[in-house]
């Protein structure tokens, strides 16, 4: 579970999760929607670090109609902005969502069905994968408190700090609700193949037998058990020096 009032989960940047032609799929069930026509961020892959107006990457976005919406970033504006024509998500109701991008489309698909499509403008804009800010569960790295630095050229312009090097980066979005079995492709899933990841939900047994033999590049299952502390008897004794 990750909760809008500020907790989240981050995937340390890598390349190999951000490249020109990928599917991205997760399982959500929201326990609001709460927010405002743009609403609640599940997962994001953005760079805010070119300021200002960083968006190099992709996002998801669910709105308090429950409206789904993924995003392409550039520097300034957005490549793609797509915004699904149906397939809207429920308070307290699991939702199966891909979005995925071969080039020049965008496909948004929920519980096996395409809710949305869109040729992107990638080619005429430049659009660029993220290539330095970690893949977030639980919100968007954007408007966080982060420190600015000088031009490096001397000039009026300031820069955000890298956000991988321990810059406060608390976001904004946050996501209320669960979220589950998310997986990075470096391919666009085809419609067929969709289709049977959510049917392969009926038995999950082997629900992630069946996501892996499609070779995702990046999969989190949280299939962890909880945690637990261990008793402070049990702690190393630590003494100053």
């Amino acid at each position: 579970t990750v909760g809008h009032a500020g907790s989240r989960a981050d995937v340390v940047y890598n390349a190999g999760l951000n490249t020109p032609v990928f599917s991205i799929e997760f399982w959500a069930n929201p326990t609001s929607l709460g927010g405002d026509s743009t609403g609640f961020s599940p997962i994001s892959n953005f760079n805010p670090n070119n300021y200002p107006g960083g968006r190099v990457g992709w996002l998801f976005y669910v709105n308090n109609n429950g409206r789904w919406n993924f995003r392409l970033g550039l520097t300034s504006g957005y490549a793609a902005n797509l915004l699904a024509t149906s397939g809207n998500a429920t308070p307290g109701q699991w939702q199966h969502i891909v979005a995925t991008y071969d080039g020049s489309t965008v496909n948004l698909y929920a519980n096996g069905a395409l809710i949305g499509t869109l040729a992107s403008s990638a080619a005429a804009t430049g659009w660029v994968p993220n290539t330095g800010c970690f893949v977030r569960f639980g919100g968007t790295p954007l408007n966080g408190d982060m420190t600015f630095f000088a031009s490096p050229d001397g000039g009026s312009t300031t820069y955000y700090a890298p956000l991988n090097e321990g810059i406060d980066t608390a976001g904004n979005r946050g996501w209320d609700g669960l979220l589950d079995e998310v997986a990075i492709y470096t391919n666009a899933l085809s419609a067929a193949t969709i289709a049977a990841h959510y049917a392969a939900a009926a038995t999950p047994a082997t629900y992630g037998t069946k996501i892996l033999a499609d070779h995702p590049v990046g999969y989190w299952n949280f299939d962890e058990s909880a945690y637990a502390a261990p008793a402070r008897s049990a702690l190393p004794v630590a003494g100053n020096s």
